[in-house]
C-alpha cells in the first residue's frame, strides 16, 4: 500500500478527530510492506481522547486500509523505541492551522502581544 494510498484515505478521519499529525513508520514508511503487513501510525493528538474515543480511531482506520494498524501517540512512543522510529517517519497528515487560530495559540503562550507597536 502507497503512502499516497494512506494519505488519501486517512485525511478525513484525521480532521473528524482533531488529530494535529499523523506518520507512518516501520514496513510501510521503508516501502518494505506485505499485504499482510501492518500499518504503524504516530499521531500528535489535538485535545485530549479517551480510550474509547481512540480505539473507535484506530478501528476506523483498519476498517478503511484493510489492514491491522498499530496506532501511538507522540507522548506514548517509548524513548527506547524513538531513535528507531523518527529517522523512518513519513508525514501522512499535517493540520494546517490558518492565522487567527495560530495567532490565538500564540498569544496564550506569550509570544505576541494583543497590540501592535
Amino acid at each position: 500500500m502507497s503512502i499516497a494510498d494512506i494519505k488519501n484515505k486517512l485525511r478525513p478521519l484525521f480532521e473528524a478527530y482533531g488529530i494535529i499529525y499523523a506518520g507512518v513508520f516501520g514496513s510501510v514508511s521503508r516501502g518494505e510492506d506485505l499485504p499482510d503487513s501492518d500499518v504503524d501510525i504516530l499521531v500528535r493528538l489535538g485535545k485530549p481522547m479517551g480510550m474509547f474515543s481512540y480505539m473507535r480511531l484506530v478501528h476506523a482506520i483498519e476498517d478503511l486500509l484493510g489492514r491491522r494498524v498499530d496506532m501511538v501517540t507522540e507522548k506514548g512512543l517509548s524513548k527506547f523505541v524513538r531513535p528507531y522510529v523518527m529517522p523512518e517517519l513519513k508525514t501522512i497528515y499535517e493540520r494546517v492551522m490558518d492565522v487567527p487560530i495560530l495567532k490565538t495559540h500564540l498569544i496564550k503562550l506569550n509570544k505576541i502581544s494583543l497590540t501592535t507597536k
